[in-house]
């Protein structure tokens, strides 16, 4: 959270950073307007009570975006964005992405395998 407090600082914004567990959230209930998860949905041990959680601390009305990797995720655009990364980052970031990210990530009608 260090890095993420810093460049809030640096970019003159006011968040409360919060350390927890997606399945037990620490707030109350209809907290928030909008719920942003990125690149960690399919980490999550129990998926369901996390989605659960945050449709409770939403507001009656509020958004949740969800933004993550699909097993149909396109080998070019993972080798096109490896590629911009160097000679070292570029090959690690395409393994990385085609054995444990791919594992892990989901499927369009299922939940992760």
């Amino acid at each position: 959270m260090g890095i993420a407090r810093e460049n809030a600082s640096k970019a003159g914004v006011r968040v409360d950073f919060e350390h927890g567990d997606a399945a037990d959230l620490p707030f109350p209930d209809t907290q928030f307007d909008f719920i942003v998860c990125r690149a960690a949905f399919k980490n999550f041990a129990r998926p369901l009570v996390a989605l659960n959680e945050m449709h409770r601390v939403l507001k009656p009305g509020g958004n949740a975006l969800i933004i993550d990797l699909r097993k149909d995720f396109s080998p070019r655009a993972v080798k096109d964005y490896a590629r911009r990364h160097g000679l070292f980052a570029g090959p690690f970031i395409r393994l990385t992405f085609n054995t444990v990210l791919k594992k892990r990530a989901y499927t369009k009608d299922t939940s992760p395998n």
